[in-house]
């Protein structure tokens, strides 16, 4: 049997996971615009993707799934915690593509697809952070797990 989690834990956890994500995010797009590459410029982008990407989703998803972690109803596995995390990163755009299919009857030329690809692999990675700053090193839990995901 695994222990509880601290709820400490899982609160910072829930704040360090989505900005790691968000700051990388902001990142691709200072190093993508060209005409202005400043610090502030950079955490203007990391201030909008964190508050209207990031941060909204982790809030709504994340805490009734951390209630769920808590309380011993789900096993906080590494490989659970990680396809969560890119399950709730990957909400708002599956929610854009809908919206976009019944707006255009298109995916908008694959963009939206895309733009849902790099939600999950950012939601993953937000998941192993949460996994690792959560979870990893509790009394029962399988540490080993850093090496062998599965």
């Amino acid at each position: 049997m695994q222990a509880r989690p601290p709820l400490w834990r899982l609160f910072l956890a829930l704040i360090v996971a989505p900005a790691i994500p968000a700051a990388l995010l902001a990142s691709g797009f200072w190093f993508a615009g060209s005409s202005q590459t400043s610090y502030t410029h950079y955490l203007s982008q990391l201030k909008q993707v964190a508050l209207m990407g990031a941060y909204p989703p982790a809030l709504m998803f994340g805490i009734p799934t951390l209630l769920l972690f808590y309380y011993g109803h789900v096993a906080p596995t590494a490989r659970i915690v990680i396809v969560t995390g890119g399950v709730i990163a990957s909400i708002p755009s599956l929610l854009l593509a809908i919206f976009a299919l019944l707006e255009s009857g298109s995916f908008l030329g694959g963009y939206v697809f895309v733009h849902l690809l790099l939600s999950l692999v950012l939601g993953l990675l937000g998941g192993a952070i949460f996994y690792l700053v959560g979870v990893l090193g509790l009394k029962g839990s399988q540490s080993r797990l850093v090496c062998r995901i599965c």
